[in-house]
């Protein structure tokens, strides 16, 4: 299977997550169905490249299938690692990431 090719122009929603004095916008574009199929991230504090990586590996996993995405939500949520939230926050950017991801997935019929 190959992966999906994006169009120029996509729809997308962008969700801001705070972790402590940490501030990550992510940035879930979605394809003609609803299903996310990429995700971009700002971040403050140094952590650009970590939130990078993973954004493009999902990105991508995501264009290839995108009931993937419920796996990626999986193994990311509630991963615990700095930067910390406080009470209510995201645990980690990557559980910030799914928790964004999990918003984004359309309803089952």
């Amino acid at each position: 299977m190959a992966r999906k090719k994006l169009p120029a122009t996509r729809k997308g929603k962008t969700y801001t997550m705070k972790l402590g004095n940490v501030v990550a916008e992510f940035t879930v574009n979605k394809d003609e169905d609803g299903w996310p199929r990429e995700v971009i991230c700002k971040c403050n504090e140094g952590y650009q490249g970590h939130i990078d990586g993973m954004c493009i590996v999902s990105s991508l996993a995501m264009q290839e299938n995108r009931e993937i995405v419920k796996l990626i939500i999986k193994h990311l949520r509630y991963r615990n690692f700095p930067p910390f939230g406080n009470a209510g926050q995201p645990k980690s950017l990557s559980d910030a990431l799914a928790i964004v991801l999990e918003k984004c997935i359309p309803e089952e019929k």
